[in-house]
């Protein structure tokens, strides 16, 4: 019986997708590529399916669906592996409570994890809805009264804006509200002396990108910024708790986790990254991020 590695994707010909690809067939597997943008999925006794009864002692599957445009469909088809008793990387529960923004803002909070102050906002910004945001912009905005304003939905700075003034920020707001009803995260600008990807696999850290944001960008994903590899010993001790406690108490297999250090000294959780790309990890450290993902799964 061959070992198959299943990869849940709307894009199987990214970079991150073929690495995993490329690594199964080094640990004795075959992979095939399931794109939950194109599926039939069958319910009850009859119907088609993916996942073929007899085999899932020798396969795993890695559901690798985020972006702007996913649904929960994708989560769905997990689900249906994980309930034939394929094993699923990351577990469906714990993605779940990090599915989007706002449920990751609920998870840190529930863990008492140090996060930026976050409120979650929908509906046109009038009357007591309009005064809930000055209320709370005037508890948190410093006084350069610069914002984060996130879409709950995205991934490399797709629908993240910075704004500054209120008179701005009102004006997105109506305008985006206008355009399409959906929820809002909005956060105080904060100024920073370091910004980190820390990667968790296989039951450790991998270490961690510092992230050096380029003139006139504010944004620190990977494409966006210069990349720096820290080894676990190099890094600030309250970093690696921070993240640790964090990457354990979601219950996942694999992450990557942003944080901040804050010019007043503070460490912040700004994501729980549930489908990390390997590609700029690899490249910075030389580690074979792919084989510590897939190596426990085929154990």
């Amino acid at each position: 019986m061959t070992k198959t590695l299943y990869i849940l994707c709307r894009h199987p010909d990214l970079f991150t997708h073929q690495r995993l690809a490329q690594e199964a067939v080094n640990l004795g597997a075959q992979t095939v590529f399931i794109k939950v943008d194109h599926l039939a999925l069958g319910h009850g006794s009859a119907g088609p399916t993916p996942f073929p009864s007899g085999f899932a002692e020798k396969s795993a599957v890695l559901r690798r669906d985020t972006g702007v445009d996913y649904d929960d469909f994708a989560l769905a088809v997990a689900r249906r592996a994980q309930d034939t008793g394929y094993k699923v990387s990351n577990p469906v529960s714990a993605v779940e409570n990090l599915r989007d923004k706002h449920r990751q803002a609920e998870f840190l909070g529930r863990n008492s994890l140090p996060t930026p102050p976050t409120l979650v906002i929908r509906g046109r910004p009038e009357g007591e809805l309009l005064e809930s945001i000055k209320t709370w912009i005037g508890q948190h905005a410093g006084l350069d009264e610069c914002f984060i304003l996130k879409t709950v939905r995205g991934n490399q700075g797709v629908g993240v804006s910075l704004l500054r003034g209120t008179d701005s920020l009102y004006g997105m707001l109506e305008t985006l509200w206008g355009m399409r009803d959906q929820r809002f995260i909005l956060q105080p600008f904060i100024s920073s002396t370091g910004e980190f990807r820390l990667f968790f696999a296989g039951g450790e850290c991998l270490g961690a990108i510092e992230k050096t944001l380029r003139p006139g960008e504010f944004r620190g994903n990977a494409k966006r910024a210069d990349l720096r590899f820290l080894p676990v010993s190099s890094l600030p001790q309250e970093v690696i708790s921070t993240a640790t406690k964090a990457f354990l108490a979601a219950g996942l297999d694999y992450s990557g986790l942003d944080l901040i250090m804050g010019t007043d000294g503070q460490v912040r959780i700004l994501e729980i990254n549930t489908v990390p790309g390997i590609e700029a990890f690899e490249e910075c450290s030389g580690k074979n991020v792919a084989r510590s993902i897939l190596g426990p799964l085929f154990k």
